[in-house]
């Protein structure tokens, strides 16, 4: 569904983090970050699915922190 979404949305990307073994989350942020290259990073896992409008509540936390 993530792949499919990507596909209509030329900002976004579908990136599959594969792996052999389990990839801690931590390395698995690092690595996704290493190959970044825009001013913004932003990543969403496939179990992750949100639906309306709930930015509102966290935007003004933005300014003061790194991870909404």
């Amino acid at each position: 569904m993530l792949k499919q979404l990507c596909e209509n949305y030329p900002r976004l990307e579908y990136y599959d983090l594969s792996a052999k073994n389990i990839t801690l989350h931590g390395a698995a942020l690092s690595h996704l970050q290493s190959i970044e290259e825009s001013d913004y990073f932003c990543f969403m896992d496939a179990d992750i699915f949100a639906v309306g409008n709930f930015m509102e509540e966290f935007t003004h936390f933005i300014p003061q922190h790194s991870g909404v």
